[in-house]
């Protein structure tokens, strides 16, 4: 099959636009083809839509989102012929990370602790954490951003003003990570090029630490816990841990302050290190930021707007961010390229949209400059609408061995 194409680079380019549905059955052509398709898929983007309880494949070529659903078997695409039963997420999702080997998918779910599932199938396994009633993490209502590193699990704690570390298999072990102040809602998490964590933090905030879900209900300040605080700010801060067994211990002073230093960062919500270690920041105030590498002179030091939201759509607010890069086989070089999902809604529960055709989403493609490529998105009238997408994760493959 190689012959008749000429080369194995011209079997990439010709696979190079094709979604992961696409690229499974390509593969069944010719072992030519397989191997293309396996080296395409080594790393397949997902997005998770907090609305929609579904993960998304964006397909940056045809601008259109793949949805895929979690089910007890296999995954399959909204509307597609496969029978299958579909799993439907307790609460609210909001952060997701793969475990290090891939072979698992962590949700975070509001008031139902963290969901695991098969990192390939997408089949339920069970509730990996339920924090309500833990004598370590019994404030933590809201989990937000999630990160598999070392070997354990961190999670924010978005009404708690922490980040809980823990190993998956351990029933009462584990680390709490204070940050500091009543006021700060912790995002995202994201793994620095020195190993450490790093946590998007939003200070002065309306909501206060320790609310909960019938306070929420309750409380019409509570409801005011996605709207933007009176005097923005916000902070990256960086911990370090380790792992002994099922023991977490914390290396260093705790928390510490790694860039928001001169006021400049207001929002913070997802991060992203490319290549040389510079960190991208997605601001809910419609920019995306870059800071020095923490192996700067000046680490955390602010660089430069890198793209200003505004400028594309400014009803857009950006929420999660992701840097990858490509082999582009027609140049033979490697693309750098930025992720950043983005829409109009709150970015908690707390606020969803009473009319949903007012409700402006997107998945958007940037170049390593901050061009525009491309854009995903999903209208009113366009099979399923994008509503809130979300976390960002990518799933590493050495190989597809179930084509």
């Amino acid at each position: 099959m190689e012959a008749v194409f000429g080369s194995f680079d011209l079997m990439l380019v010709l696979l190079r636009g094709l979604n992961g549905q696409q690229l499974a059955k390509v593969a069944t052509v010719s072992r030519g083809f397989k191997r293309a398709a396996e080296q395409l898929r080594l790393d397949q983007l997902l997005v998770l839509d907090s609305q929609r309880a579904c993960l998304i494949e964006p397909d940056f070529h045809t601008g259109v989102p793949n949805w895929l659903v979690f089910n007890g078997g296999h995954s399959r695409t909204v509307g597609g012929n496969n029978s299958v039963r579909e799993y439907k997420l307790p609460a609210w999702a909001t952060g997701m990370a793969f475990s290090e080997d891939n072979s698992d998918l962590y949700i975070a779910t509001y008031d139902s602790g963290i969901q695991q599932f098969d990192g390939r199938s997408f089949e339920h396994r069970g509730c990996t954490r339920l924090f309500h009633g833990h004598k370590l993490w019994d404030t933590i209502i809201y989990p937000e951003g999630l990160l598999c590193t070392k070997g354990a699990i961190c999670c924010a704690g978005v009404n708690s003003c922490c980040v809980a570390v823990f190993v998956k298999d351990s029933a009462d072990t584990g680390l709490v990570v204070d940050l500091g102040g009543d006021d700060c809602v912790p995002w995202n998490l994201a793994t620095g090029p020195d190993g450490a964590v790093y946590v998007s933090v939003e200070r002065s905030y309306t909501g206060k630490k320790g609310f909960n879900v019938d306070d929420c209900k309750r409380n019409a300040a509570c409801q005011t816990y996605a709207k933007p605080p009176e005097d923005p700010r916000g902070a990256i801060l960086r911990f370090d841990f380790e792992v002994e067994g099922e023991e977490v211990k914390l290396v260093g002073e705790g928390a510490c302050l790694f860039a928001g230093r001169d006021g400049r960062l207001s929002r913070p919500s997802g991060m992203a290190f490319d290549a040389a270690g510079a960190l991208f920041v997605t601001s809910l105030m419609h920019e995306i930021l870059q800071y020095a590498e923490p192996h700067h002179s000046c680490p955390g030091q602010f660089l430069r707007v890198f793209v200003d939201l505004e400028v594309i759509d400014r009803s857009l607010q950006p929420f999660d961010v992701h840097w990858r890069s490509l082999h582009n086989p027609c140049t033979l070089r490697q693309e750098e390229q930025l992720i950043v999902t983005a829409h109009c809604g709150a970015k908690s529960c707390c606020r969803k949209s009473s009319n949903r055709a007012q409700v402006k989403a997107a998945i958007i493609l940037f170049d390593a400059v901050g061009h525009l490529v491309s854009t995903v998105k999903a209208e009113m009238g366009q099979h399923w609408q994008l509503q809130h997408p979300n976390t960002i994760a990518m799933r590493h493959q050495a190989a597809l061995t179930n084509i």
